[in-house]
């Protein structure tokens, strides 16, 4: 639910300010989920069907994005769309993929873009990815192919995804693409945490969910409370 999903939200925010010293105790280790939520009224959830794409969709979204990479070769947000699709990476993730974290066959998944705010501004920084779990995803051809057409564009550049100049695309700046992406697919309400749903419930359609879980950097728990949708009829 969504209130659910805030508590989590809010959870996740005391744990990082208490492991990056903003704070000296972690007050929210003290607070009864089961007591604060049977207080809160909310709407009913998203069908599985609002939550993920269903595989023609997501044929529709692929077909957009290799569209607008022919028209646009250098511009890398379609690129991270596409990795998305082969592996429900999180935008963050994406957005701080390094050249270096491409070894031996697997994408080493060790970064992540967080923002960190200060009392008069705001600053992306590149730091530890969701639930500090180091992970690895597999090659397969169709990953291999997207980075070989990226190196061949000879974008010099630390960052896989990165404009001309070198400087890296941010999160946002993949968010916003993939948004007109779905559009120009005709379909509502794509971003990239709904194709990571998208992946994690196809995967768990092979896989057992300990892999599963391995894959996409979550809790076994996770995987099974928020990305299992029901898409048996595709």
């Amino acid at each position: 639910s969504y209130s659910s999903n805030l508590f989590g939200y809010i959870k996740n925010c005391f744990e990082y300010a208490f492991r990056m010293r903003y704070i000296s105790t972690n007050e929210f280790l003290f607070v009864d989920k089961d007591s604060v939520l049977a207080f809160v009224n909310v709407k009913p959830p998203k069908k599985d069907e609002e939550r993920i794409l269903t595989r023609k969709q997501l044929k529709d979204l692929y077909d957009a994005t290799l569209d607008q990479e022919k028209r646009h070769p250098y511009y890398m947000p379609n690129y991270a769309i596409e990795l998305a699709t082969q592996t429900g990476m999180r935008v963050g993730e994406l957005a701080a993929l390094r050249w270096c974290d491409l070894q031996d066959g697997y994408i080493h998944i060790d970064y992540s873009e967080h923002r960190v705010d200060y009392e008069d501004h705001s600053e992306l920084v590149i730091g530890e990815p969701k639930n500090l779990k180091h992970r690895k995803f597999p090659f397969n051809p169709l990953i291999e192919d997207i980075f070989h057409r990226i190196k061949n564009l000879g974008i010099e550049s630390e960052f896989v995804f990165a404009r001309e100049n070198g400087e890296r695309y941010t999160a946002h700046d993949i968010s916003c693409a993939c948004n007109r992406r779905g559009e120009e697919a005709g379909i509502e309400n794509v971003c990239i945490h709904r194709i990571r749903r998208t992946v994690a419930s196809e995967l768990r359609k092979i896989y057992d969910i300990k892999t599963v879980a391995s894959l996409l950097g979550h809790l076994e728990e996770t995987d099974e409370a928020y990305y299992h949708y029901d898409n048996s009829e595709e």
